[in-house]
């Protein structure tokens, strides 16, 4: 059972997710324990030809299935503050056992038209950088509902937010902030805190700091204070009343910055919640010596950006040496244009990872790799 040195009525965002893994987790053996029970019996039954037992209905299928994506989201969210187990290992078990219970649900297609809840920005990223390959053709074959976030979802709007409902009725306990209701797929905050917890087999420790840079870890930006202005990196379309339109170069003024959805307010006056990754500190009056940008902020990626713009964008996000100096090369352009099997031919370690960090920019500029 986890610990924390905080009362069990509050808890830190990332204490918060690891535990509720913990407890999505167990949900997900539970089931797996029941099926590998029934399938069992059933083996039994049929050397002495009676009746065999029943599988379980489909809806204990589609809440299985539904599980696996939220344990999948809240990985995204936790895999860089977890030791034990390693998150790759963890990831390899929870699809060892959704191989198993897709070779044994009696309905073709029931996991692929499970969409609630849709997989987040960094469990896609996740599953890119992580799963082998046997595990990657399992995941890309559930289809779109597994494969894409809400922003990029076909009607999204239709999706509602999903909240798991625990066997044993156990709540998740109360956060320290709310998180912003834009993020309809990550865990919402409970009113209730836990009781009786029951341990899973698999269970992950409390949370460790934080290894990343700013740059690809929004909660990690240095402190604004509250009438701090920011440019934004990439346009952002919004996709409800909480959150706020922006084009590409927009100047912001940020209103609250405590989550991963920053609360900013444009030059008209309108407010709304937009990704804080996509924005970029200014330079404080007095502090930038004239030469305009903080030479520490993000380097960007255009289609008329330089070679050495796409090489210090490429090393901005972590690509190892030799992917650098292959893409390096490129232009903005040519490297927004290749297809993935373009990609795959000329780094074939990282393809995936570059093709993933590519979509999005792609996504923003409304261009797509040639054929």
């Amino acid at each position: 059972m986890l610990r924390t040195k905080r009362p069990p009525q509050v808890m830190s965002e990332v204490d918060r997710d690891v535990e509720v893994l913990n407890h999505v987790l167990g949900e997900l053996e539970l089931f797996m324990g029941q099926l590998r029970m029934t399938l069992g019996s059933a083996s039994k039954k049929k050397k002495k030809q009676k009746k065999q037992p029943a599988l379980p209905p489909k809806e204990e299928y589609t809440d299985f299935f539904q599980k696996v994506k939220y344990a999948l989201n809240l990985m995204g969210r936790t895999h860089r503050y977890v030791k034990d187990p390693d998150p790759s290992q963890l990831l390899r078990l929870i699809f060892s056992s959704l191989s198993f219970v897709l070779d044994h649900c009696p309905s073709p297609g029931l996991a692929q038209a499970v969409e609630a809840p849709l997989l987040l920005p960094e469990a896609l990223e996740f599953l890119e950088e992580t799963l082998s390959d046997d595990d990657y053709g399992v995941w890309k074959s559930l289809g779109t509902a597994w494969n894409r976030s809400r922003a990029e979802y076909p009607n999204s709007a239709r999706v509602s937010a999903y909240v798991p409902v625990f066997s044993d009725g156990w709540l998740p306990p109360v956060l320290e902030q709310e998180r912003h209701g834009a993020l309809q797929d990550a865990p919402p905050p409970a009113s209730v805190s836990p009781t009786h917890l029951r341990r899973p087999s698999l269970s992950l420790p409390p949370a460790q700091s934080p290894g990343t840079g700013w740059r690809d870890n929004p909660s990690q930006v240095p402190p604004l204070s509250a009438q701090g202005l920011v440019r934004v990196l990439y346009g952002f379309q919004a996709r409800n009343s909480q959150e706020l339109s922006v084009r590409k170069g927009d100047t912001l003024q940020v209103l609250d910055q405590q989550r991963k959805w920053w609360l900013v307010q444009d030059e008209w006056g309108d407010r709304g919640h937009v990704p804080g990754n996509i924005l970029e500190p200014l330079p404080e009056p007095g502090h930038d010596g004239g030469h305009g940008a903080r030479q520490d902020s993000p380097p960007t990626l255009q289609p008329n950006s330089s070679p050495a713009e796409v090489t210090a964008w490429l090393m901005d996000k972590g690509f190892s040496r030799i992917t650098v100096r292959t893409l390096g090369v490129l232009r903005g352009h040519e490297l927004l244009q290749m297809s993935p099997e373009e990609l795959r031919g000329v780094c074939p370690e990282e393809w995936r990872r570059v093709l993933f960090k590519l979509s999005p920019i792609r996504t923003s500029l409304g261009i797509g790799p040639r054929h």
